[in-house]
């Protein structure tokens, strides 16, 4: 892109990745995406592609690449170059081979001003893919009724995704609620961005995260405990004895 500049002292030697085997090197839009499970169905920064043109491979790329924006510009009238890159990358990979190589996402910056960056090369230019950034975690630590689904909800409307679905975090939660070992837990989160409700606000746990993810951010709201137990009560109200029996001990 005609915005991006070199962020990294050693960005031409990792750029001459391609044509050693390589036949199409992307840029990463977060720290690890190389490493998620579902690499292939995430999107890459479309800023920075490198192409060995003698590759027959690298062609047939392109032009599933070209088929798939033509696709969605007769579908949505709006060019959707990220959106075609991550189909022509995943059809490429599957049927003719297609041997790519993943840039980390500090290698370019976008020119835009701004004291946060999502390297850590000390540069005073705002990378792209920061608001996809895995390491950028936000836990909401309140207890539930207290504004942790607020803070949830806040996040979910700045678009900072993917936020700890449920089943992942009931997986976590009982694995913490049984043992107090937090291995299961600091495993979990890798893949998240953001996080609210047990097990995330529960002992010293947040601790352990702080230690894992430096760059997480950890939100803690508060209410007046008479109105929080005036709501608790309600709910309460509604449930079976077993269930107020076991929310009470806790």
């Amino acid at each position: 892109d005609f915005d991006s500049r070199p962020c990294s002292a050693s960005f031409l030697e990792r750029l001459l990745l391609v044509g050693n085997g390589v036949d199409v090197a992307l840029t990463n839009k977060f720290d690890g995406q190389e490493s998620h499970r579902d690499h292939l169905k995430l999107e890459h920064n479309s800023a920075l592609i490198v192409l060995d043109s003698t590759s027959p491979r690298t062609q047939q790329f392109l032009g599933f690449y070209v088929d798939a924006f033509m696709r969605l510009y007769e579908r949505t009238g709006e060019s959707r170059d990220q959106p075609s890159l991550t189909i022509a990358l995943r059809r490429a990979v599957e049927s003719v081979s297609l041997n790519h190589a993943d840039l980390a996402s500090d290698l370019f910056c976008r020119s835009k001003i701004s004291d946060v960056v999502s390297c850590d090369a000390g540069c005073a230019l705002v990378h792209k893919p920061q608001k996809h950034d895995l390491s950028f975690k936000t836990f909401a630590l309140s207890a539930s009724k207290a504004g942790g689904e607020r803070i949830a909800m806040m996040l979910d409307a700045l678009k900072l995704e993917p936020r700890c679905d449920v089943k992942a975090r009931l997986t976590a939660f009982d694995d913490y609620a049984r043992s107090l070992d937090s291995t299961k837990a600091l495993e979990i989160a890798h893949d998240y961005r953001t996080f609210y409700d047990a097990p995330w606000n529960a002992g010293s746990l947040y601790e352990e995260l702080a230690m894992r993810y430096p760059r997480a951010r950890f939100v803690l709201t508060v209410r007046d405990s008479s109105a929080w137990w005036d709501d608790v009560e309600r709910e309460l109200s509604c449930s079976t004895v077993k269930q107020r029996t076991s929310y009470e001990r806790a």
